[in-house]
């Protein structure tokens, strides 16, 4: 799943505007219940808790994800989202 609990449910979290992407799924599922066994796409996502509006399903068109290269292509939808490209992005956990 692409989000993780239910911080968008009480107003502790807000998302738009974001390039939503799974690389093993072309219909990302967003939160995902194994006790309550239910799944959320995007649309039911967006309708049910008013979350990421102008947000695109879609891919960012990431230079290589393997070897963890974030640059971004010319034509990624991020850049129609606004996303600005920076320098200095750091990676923390498991490489």
């Amino acid at each position: 799943p692409i989000y993780n609990g239910w911080g968008c449910s009480n107003g502790t979290m807000y998302a738009k505007n974001n390039v939503i992407f799974d690389v093993s799924n072309d219909n990302p599922t967003l939160i995902k219940s194994k006790w309550q066994n239910f799944e959320l796409d995007f649309e039911k996502w967006q309708s049910l808790f008013h979350q990421d509006e102008g947000s695109v399903v879609g891919d960012p068109l990431i230079a290589d994800l393997k070897e963890f290269d974030f640059t971004i292509s010319e034509s990624s939808p991020a850049l129609k989202l606004g996303f600005v490209p920076f320098d200095g992005f750091v990676l923390t956990g498991k490489k």
